[in-house]
Parts: structure tokens; C-alpha cells; sequence
């Protein structure tokens, strides 16, 4: 999206912006505190950073850390090598405006929109909702789980009175 907003607009922030993200995604630069969405939308024209940064950790390494199964890693990485490709598209595209043609800035946005930036959109978001089913269900599967445990715990403690 930042790609895009750059070759829109020409502004250089965005580019640099688009670097920064990447950067922090694979554990090149800092990760902000809190960071999520809005992150971003608060970081202005002066540069001016809402929030501390914590250390470098690639996105992949976090999502390993905090217990995603095997199989559900796979998706992810799927989902980043379709990243990558996409990024690719964009930083084309960003290469195209800062020529500063007019003709290749409209060359830019084309494939910014095409088919083609769609599709590979589509590869980043279609291993992520195969996460967020495979998820769902791992999620289910331990509340039933806990729910049965906590079943016999009770079942249990009315027994031993």
C-alpha cells in the first residue's frame, strides 16, 4: 500500500516508509512498540515516531516464538515469499515514478492496479485465511479440550464431598 501511495503522490517519505517496513518485517531494523496497523497513519511528515522502538526480530522468528504449529508456520512463510513477490511489483513500480517520466509514472501506476498486482495480492491473503481456519480449528479443539477437563475437575470435586 505504501508503494502505492508513493507513486501516487512522489513523495519520498513513502518510499523510505516502504524500506522501513520490510526492514522491521525480517529483523533488519527495530520494531516499534505496540506496532500494528495504525502505526503508520500516525507517523506524520516531520518523521515524528509515536512509540519506542523494541530490538530487530524477523516477523517469521516472532511467529515461532509464540507457538503457531508447524503447519500453520508453512502458511506463513507462503504467505511472506508472496509478500516478497508483491513487494517486488511495488518497488518496481516506485523505480518507474522516481525516474520522474511522466510516461513510465503512468506506467507505474498500471501495474500498481493490473491483474497481475491482484493476483499476487491474492497469493499473500489466500494462505492467510487457510491460517485462519487451520487456527480456528486448533482453537476449538483446546476449548473443548479445557472445557472437558474442567468437567471432570468438577465432576470430580461433587464426587469427594
Amino acid at each position: 500500500m505504501v508503494g502505492r501511495t508513493y507513486a501516487v503522490t512522489g513523495d519520498e517519505r513513502y518510499r523510505q516508509h516502504f524500506d522501513e517496513i520490510f526492514a522491521i518485517r525480517n529483523g533488519q531494523s527495530p520494531r516499534p512498540e505496540n506496532y500494528h496497523f495504525i502505526y503508520w497513519d500516525l507517523v506524520d511528515a516531520s518523521n515524528q515516531r509515536p512509540r519506542p522502538f523494541t530490538k530487530p526480530e524477523a516477523l517469521l522468528d516472532r511467529m515461532r516464538h509464540v507457538g503457531f504449529a508447524e503447519v500453520e508456520l508453512f502458511q506463513l512463510v507462503s504467505a511472506k515469499q508472496a509478500s516478497d513477490n508483491l513487494a517486488a511489483i511495488e518497488q518496481q513500480a516506485m523505480q518507474l515514478v522516481a525516474s520522474g517520466d511522466p510516461l513510465l509514472r503512468e506506467q507505474a501506476l498500471t501495474i500498481l492496479h493490473d491483474e497481475a498486482y491482484h493476483q499476487a495480492k491474492a497469493g499473500i491473503m489466500q494462505p492467510i485465511d487457510q491460517l485462519y481456519s487451520m487456527m480456528s480449528v486448533r482453537t476449538h479443539a483446546a476449548v473443548n479440550q479445557a472445557e472437558k477437563q474442567a468437567g471432570a475437575c468438577a465432576g470430580y470435586l461433587l464426587r469427594s464431598d
